[in-house]
């Protein structure tokens, strides 16, 4: 591997050990990424296929809530679970549960699903998952702790939150611009 500007850069050959240990240790990432991916998807047709999408709204409309209560609920196990697994479990694990919940009482699906998109970018940023502050400390300096970069996602969390109490008091701004792309 040769580089433009040698001077500047400080990359070098990888040898051939380091690239099996890169391969082997990027597959058994990938590996339980997929185990989870297909537990939750088993999870999510099993639910399905004993009639879950029928009885949860059920269950649900018998203990009465407003559509204001469901989401902060909904908003809250998306926070929750984002502490602890990345996204695409997430949807698999929650999405079963939410929609006819949603449907049940009324609530815009795309207003949902903007909701949920803003907590999973929120999980993103929030330990011990956070997935992006583990990219931050992978690219900053050395003497950058990451007690500093959990410090530095501070504001971007809040912000994310003012956005998602913004949208919970103002749905219609979810939903004003794909209603223009009909």
């Amino acid at each position: 591997m040769h580089c433009c500007c040698r001077d500047q850069c400080h990359l070098r050959p990888a040898n051939s050990f380091e690239l099996d240990q890169s391969a082997q240790r990027d597959g058994q990432g990938h590996g339980h990424a997929s185990i989870h991916h297909r537990g939750f998807a088993d999870f999510r047709a099993g639910f399905a296929g004993f009639g879950g999408h029928k009885w949860c709204p059920e269950a649900i409309s018998t203990i009465q809530f407003d559509v204001v209560t469901a989401m902060l609920l909904m908003m809250l196990v998306l926070l929750f679970l984002g502490c602890f697994m990345d996204q695409i479990s997430m949807i698999l694990l929650t999405l079963p549960f939410f929609l006819p919940i949603s449907e049940t009482l009324g609530i815009h699906p795309t207003w949902l699903m903007v909701m949920m998109l803003i907590a999973m970018e929120i999980s993103l940023l929030t330990p011990p998952f956070g997935l992006l502050l583990f990219v931050m400390r992978g690219v900053a300096p050395k003497n950058i702790g990451l007690g500093q970069i959990y410090a530095a996602a501070v504001p971007f969390v809040l912000i994310e939150l003012a956005v998602m109490i913004a949208l919970a008091i103002f749905p219609t701004a979810a939903l004003w611009l794909p209603s223009l792309l009909r």
